[in-house]
């Protein structure tokens, strides 16, 4: 049997490394895919009922953390369950901490309020759902009123089946008090503003 020559023995060696390398990366984009699909459901279950301002790169297994949270505490949680998920090698945790404001990115609050109603600018809402974040600056029974992060005071009534939150633990409404940082859902209802889920933070 004849020997290879050494330039096919070459261009064979070359020829497999490169089909290797290109089945190693191929694996590696997969693994990182599921390992920010993971990420990703973890940030959803910390902030279960607002959009959330954390954003996920992975390469090689390694985390990168960018955006914004309201506390240390939010910034640390996040950090700690995304280093527990399988295979995940580093975490680095650019998380900004803003107490006072993160934005609101999709409205911008109207200053002015007329009873129990709340008024919102109207430039670019979309109708029906609306999505508020401030502080919770007074609460008499089932009427809470949200001072926004942008100024302006929105106002409404606690439904009578809304998810409540505090801290990440299902609670009563009536466990909520001024000086909570808040993120609600809200609908208009017979011209007055109903907070169908709210999400309450301690200002740690």
């Amino acid at each position: 049997m004849s020997r290879l020559s050494p330039t096919v023995v070459f261009c064979l060696t070359i020829c497999l490394s490169a089909t290797l390398r290109a089945e190693t990366d191929q694996q590696a984009r997969v693994f990182d895919h599921r390992i920010k699909a993971e990420v990703n459901q973890e940030i959803r279950d910390i902030f279960p009922l607002v959009h959330s301002e954390i954003d996920a790169r992975v390469v090689a297994g390694k985390v990168t953390l960018a955006g914004a949270v309201t506390s240390y505490r939010e910034r640390s949680r996040i950090e700690r369950r995304v280093a527990e998920i399988e295979g995940v090698r580093y975490v680095n945790n650019r998380i900004q901490v803003e107490r006072v404001p993160i934005e609101i990115r999709h409205h911008q609050l109207n200053g002015s309020r007329r009873g129990r109603a709340s008024s919102f600018n109207t430039t670019s809402k979309p109708p029906g759902t609306e999505m508020v974040r401030g502080l919770l600056a007074s609460k008499v029974d089932d009427l809470i009123v949200i001072r926004g992060f942008r100024g302006g005071r929105v106002s409404a009534t606690i439904s009578d089946d809304a998810m409540v939150t505090l801290d990440g633990e299902v609670v009563s409404h009536e466990m909520l008090s001024a000086g909570l940082l808040v993120f609600a859902e809200m609908e208009p209802e017979n011209g007055e503003m109903v907070a169908r889920s709210l999400e309450a933070y301690s200002p740690k």
